[in-house]
């Protein structure tokens, strides 16, 4: 087909860059939505640019979809903050596996630090005991299950490896 080779040219300015960057960050209160539109565009930029990758507009254009971006990934890892000590102070293994299946280890790992300093000696001492039981009685359950004394197998014993995973990483984090 003839049309599938045809193709567009966009032309996109500085001011134009930011105030599209404006628009996609005022017109939503979906912080999410938001930080993943914004790096949507900076990979389209990316990927169609050709010979532009070389030019000063460029890079003018992608540095700023990154300070708009680092605006929402901050908003974003604040909002997993603020669900993440709700979930700490529930003792909700559950909504804390939630959580860390929605992040990087890193973002994972920068919400704990944020909401660490949040807590409590008393609360950091009690979460700390917490998962420590938690996933010493998750290995035990696991090891009973696996038929072996040296293996896991914590699906046999019904429990949610991701949620294990969860946990266990909060448990090493939280010994830090």
């Amino acid at each position: 087909m003839e049309s599938d080779n045809q193709q567009l040219t966009l032309r996109i300015s500085v001011k134009e860059m930011t105030d599209f960057c404006r628009t996609i960050t005022n017109n939503s209160s979906n912080t999410a939505r938001k930080h993943a539109a914004l790096i949507a565009m900076e990979g389209f930029i990316s990927q169609h640019s050709g010979t532009g990758k070389y030019t000063t507009i460029y890079h003018q254009l992608l540095d700023i979809i990154d300070v708009f971006s680092e605006k929402t990934r901050s908003d974003l890892l604040q909002e997993y903050t603020d669900e993440l000590l709700p979930a700490l102070h529930r003792e909700s293994s559950h909504e804390i596996a939630r959580l860390h299946r929605q992040l990087s280890r890193n973002g994972f790992h920068d919400i704990l630090g944020r909401a660490s300093k949040k807590l409590t000696d008393s609360e950091y001492h009690q979460l700390s005991c917490w998962l420590e039981s938690w996933c010493y009685d998750a290995e035990q359950r696991g090891r009973e299950a696996s038929g072996y004394p040296d293996a896991i197998n914590l699906a046999a014993a019904g429990i949610d490896v991701g949620e294990y995973q969860a946990m266990n990483d909060l448990r090493k984090l939280l010994e830090r």
